[in-house]
């Protein structure tokens, strides 16, 4: 029985134990599957919703006690007081791990949330919907404690998650959609936080893709991160208010998207570091301003980022491209740039605050290749005129090691069209601290007829066309704080043709303007050229009708100009020109056409040089080495023009010395200014010229030395202009026998005299040149045949009609004249002394009486074959028939007289007797006669002239005997 007993307490003990143990289990899955679902319902969701104040639901609540799992969902958690959702999901996985209970740490194999749901309010007040939950935060226990809370997460899974967030302070909505998390194996337990999490996000933000993956180590001593982050497509402007700063323009479209890597280290001194690397796309960026006028657009901008350290900040862009860029360029009436009004004026505050900052962090950029493709800049000038508007386009542009601070040279290719098919192209280096810069510049075809909005109003000139070409080298560079600029190559300006707005027509134009060699710098100023070549050039210079010049007219001058422009350049102020340096070796012209037109005189006067060549060596800036200059052209086509001589028109005195030579003018185009000036038209003739200018400061010496060959002139014209001088008369006696006219005009003067027009002293000279010839004639020719002397009479001795010594000189120089001017005819005008040609007269007619009573005595005395006007007297003789006269004339006085008489001296006889002498008017008349016969005889005689150009004429004064001159005087007619 005891045996029995003994083997049956066995098996009722496990039996017992079995039902315990069964019974635990019982009341333990009972307690897991319905008493903690139970226990979470009705214990801690009615507290949860006590602490946050919100309404809970969930629709299903399961515990699994076997696998130590948790699910519920759906879920929903309302806004306070409020029927909309604040936080949902549609189901929660948590798979706990038993030994969560022994490590007192919640070991979580699993945490699954599939659809979960936040609704995030960001409000005016700068509060958030959820702020009431944090306002009383547990404090956080101190760093590495052993009592803070412990967890490891095998698998952390978020699935098809969505968030809205409403920024009401921004009146934006923000929506997250297909939020998919996946984190595996992270956890705070030292042993654990080693190694790195895997972390994999995707989501779309605003229907914008958005992914994260990488490893991250959240708890370890480093807390390091490293996660590829890729975006595509997130629309810029919508984020452009969360910018920090007040932008005075708005991104009107743009989308950006990424694939870089970023890695976030901490060090356990708490040194950070924060790297990105990776790629950057911008696309379709347009950027206005408030007035919502485009500035920007960047089809294509894409960053290629290097390891760049964001923290310190040390960026380093490996390449920035910028494709089919448009950059439009604006000014507006009051010249100011719309570039500039995007950047806020700086005061000193911000100042200041800008300097604290810069001390505090060391900004630094790297960008090793910057490069824009297909650029396009328009330019819109709103300043000017007439609004100006230019683009340039096929921008090409690539730069390499650039960097802020500037460290290295950066390397700079640039090429780009104008708008007329125009080509611009640089190259070099660039370095900017400090600045220098050595580029080669290539400048084709590059328009200059757009750039009539820049001509001042003033000026009365239409730009046609214009092209400017140029290839060369620029360097800048600093030198004692000031830069230094050179440019060395050549320059030229081709196809430039000009129009004057006045008059509708044609101004300055030419074929090709060039510089060679060209070697130019700023600090110090200086050009030097090898040589200007000018070729197929046209300019026209017009008198207006009023009297005034097309140049004038187009430029606009004014007097207080010209006189700013002359205190401007008074030797000794300016100092450009004590510092500017010149060297031009050599100035050509070549086929140029200059164009004179006077439209003061009707009809109108034109004259054109043709085929215009000149050459101009040695200008420099030095006085003391004036530059040659020669010219050449044909006047109308036809008549060689030749210019010799030296100017130095840069010189503190201007300096001028120049012979102008022309030979066979065509006179009969100068009618138009003949009818004018002169009262007549030319029929025919020749003009040459020799003019001499000489030109110092501003004094000028001039030698016009004029011949005229065949002049003829034509048909009288009324003329109130005309010179009031007998014209025909002063040509006659100015042209020789070979029908030509040799004029010498010198001038002299001062230019600066406001007084002095140089035209009008050239014409005033000539005038009083004509007048000289006519009024002086004698005197002109005598000049022309080397005589002095006043030729315009004949003097003689007192009562002789017989011409002496100096009487032969003067009539041969008046035979050659007349014999050289057959043209000229010449009035002899008798005339004499009344009171010593009478008393010689009476001497003559005493001497011949005196010779008579010789004679008489001769006969009586039987001597015959006497010739009377041979006889001479003896002293002795004179005074015997002298006293034989006088008593033969005093026969008819009483005694008493008589015999007073007697005893008067040889002398008083002779006053006696020529007392009784009597000569009168018809004496003298014949006297005058006698002389202008003997006059015209020897001219007649000696030089072979013809009678009928030599007459003799009798002037009223000689018929009334009132003449007081014992001589012939000449007249030409």
């Amino acid at each position: 029985m005891n045996q029995k007993s003994s083997k049956e307490f066995p098996g009722k003990g496990w039996k017992y134990f079995l039902w315990g143990v069964g019974l635990i289990f019982l009341l333990y899955m009972s307690f897991g599957f319905l008493g903690v679902p139970l226990a979470i319902r009705y214990l801690l969701i009615p507290q949860a919703e006590h602490y946050l104040q919100r309404k809970a639901v969930v629709d299903r609540i399961e515990f699994d006690p076997i696998f130590f799992s948790l699910s519920a969902g759906p879920f929903k958690l309302f806004e306070p007081g409020a029927s909309e959702i604040f936080f949902s999901f549609e189901k929660m996985l948590i798979d706990l791990d038993f030994s969560s209970l022994y490590k007192r740490a919640a070991i979580i194999r699993e945490f699954k949330l599939e659809q979960p749901f936040v609704n995030l309010i960001h409000e005016r007040n700068q509060q958030f919907n959820f702020s009431d939950l944090i306002r009383n935060p547990s404090a956080a226990s101190p760093e590495g404690s052993s009592s803070g809370f412990f967890f490891e997460f095998n698998k952390i899974q978020i699935s098809d998650g969505e968030a809205r967030l409403e920024d009401q302070s921004k009146s934006k909505i923000h929506a997250l959609n297909k939020l998919n998390l996946s984190i595996n194996s992270i956890s705070n337990f030292e042993r654990e936080n080693k190694n790195p999490a895997i972390l994999s996000l995707s989501v779309q933000i605003n229907q914008s893709p958005f992914s994260m993956k990488g490893k991250i180590k959240p708890f370890s001593p480093s807390k390091e991160a490293d996660l590829a982050i890729s975006f595509q497509n997130m629309d810029i402007p919508y984020y452009m208010s969360y910018l920090p700063i007040n932008l005075l323009l708005e991104v009107a479209s743009g989308t950006i998207s990424g694939d870089t890597i970023l890695n976030y280290s901490q060090m356990e001194n708490g040194k950070q570091n924060l790297r990105l690397e990776g790629k950057v796309g911008v696309k379709q960026l347009k950027i206005v301003n408030r007035k919502g006028e485009m500035m920007l657009l960047f089809p294509e901008l894409s960053f290629n980022i290097s390891p760049s350290q964001l923290l310190i900040p040390q960026i380093h862009f490996s390449r920035i491209l910028l494709h089919s860029p448009q950059f439009n360029l604006a000014r507006d009436p009051s010249g100011n740039f719309n570039y500039l009004s995007l950047f806020p004026s700086s005061n000193t505050e911000a100042a200041a605050n800008g300097q604290k900052k810069q001390e505090k962090t060391a900004f630094s950029l790297l960008l090793d290749q910057l490069e824009i493709k297909s650029g396009i800049v328009s330019f819109y000038d709103h300043s000017t005129s007439k609004p100006f508007q230019s683009e340039i386009s096929h921008i090409d542009l690539s730069a390499e090691n650039l960097s802020f601070p500037p460290r290295e040279k950066v390397r700079l290719t640039l090429s780009a069209q104008t708008f007329d098919s125009g080509k611009i192209a640089l190259e070099g280096t660039v370095g900017l601290s400090p600045l220098l810069a050595d580029l080669h510049l290539n400048l084709n075809k590059i328009s200059l007829a757009e750039a009539q909005p820049y001509v001042p109003e003033k000026i009365k000139l239409f730009l046609a066309s214009g092209q400017i070409s140029s290839s060369g080298d620029i360097q800048v560079a600093m030198m004692n704080d000031q830069p230094q600029m050179t440019f060395q190559g050549n320059l030229s300006v081709d196809q430039f043709a000009t129009l004057d707005q006045l008059s509708k027509s044609e101004f300055v134009k030419w074929n090709q303007l060039t510089f060679t060699k060209v070697n130019m710098g700023y600090n110090p100023l200086f050009v030097m050229l090898d040589e200007i070549r000018l070729s197929d050039f046209y300019f026209p210079f017009i008198v207006n009708a009023d009297g005034s010049f097309n140049v004038s007219d187009i430029f606009g001058g004014t007097s207080t100009d010209t006189e700013k422009d002359k205190e401007s350049s008074a030797p000794g102020e300016s100092p450009l020109r004590q510092s500017f340096k010149l060297n031009i070796q050599k100035v050509s012209l070549e086929k140029g056409h200059l164009r004179f037109m006077d439209k003061k005189i009707q009809p109108n006067y034109f004259l054109n040089l043709n085929e215009l060549e000149s050459r101009l060596h040695g200008l420099t800036e030095i006085y003391e080495k004036p530059a040659n200059i020669s010219l050449k052209g044909k006047l109308n086509g036809q008549t060689p023009l030749q210019i010799n001589g030296k100017i130095h028109p840069l010189a503190e005195k201007f300096f001028l010395d120049l012979e102008l030579q022309s030979k066979g003018i065509d006179m009969s185009s100068f009618s138009t200014y003949s009818s004018r000036f002169l009262g007549y038209k030319i029929e025919k003739g020749q003009l040459s010229l020799n003019l001499k200018y000489k030109v110092s400061g501003n004094h000028i010496d001039s030698e016009n030395s004029v011949l005229l060959d065949h002049f003829t002139l034509g048909q009288e014209v009324e003329s109130p202009d005309a010179l009031n001088v007998p014209l025909k008369l002063a040509l006659a006696i100015l042209e020789d026998r070979n029908g030509k006219i040799q004029l010498d005009i010198p001038v002299k003067g001062r230019l600066d005299d406001p007084e002095i027009s140089f035209g009008a002293t050239i014409l005033q000279a000539l005038v009083n040149l004509l007048e000289k010839v006519v009024t002086a004639p004698f005197s002109h020719l005598g000049s022309l045949f080397g005589d002095e002397e006043d030729l315009q009479y004949i003097e003689f001795d007192h009562g002789q009609a017989v011409l002496t010594k100096d009487a032969l000189k003067k009539l041969s120089v008046i035979g050659n004249v007349l014999r050289d001017r057959p043209q000229l005819k010449l009035e002899l005008e008798g005339s004499f002394d009344q009171k010593k040609d009478a008393e010689t007269l009476r001497q003559k007619i005493l001497e011949k009486r005196l010779k008579i009573e010789k004679f008489s005595a001769l006969q009586k005395n039987g001597i015959s074959g006497i010739n009377l006007n041979g006889l001479t007297l003896s002293p002795q003789e004179k005074e015997f028939y002298l006293k034989a006269l006088y008593l033969s004339e005093n026969q008819s006085f009483p005694e008493t007289q008589q015999s007073s008489q007697k005893e008067l001296t040889s002398e008083q006889m002779k006053n006696w007797l020529l007392k009784r002498i009597e000569v009168n008017s018809d004496n003298l008349r014949e006297l005058a006669v006698q002389r202008a016969l003997i006059v015209r005889s020897h001219l007649i005689e000696t030089k072979n002239l013809p009678g009928e150009r030599i007459f003799i004429t009798e002037s009223e004064k000689m018929k009334q005997a009132k003449s007081l001159f014992n001589r012939v005087e000449l007249r030409i007619k």
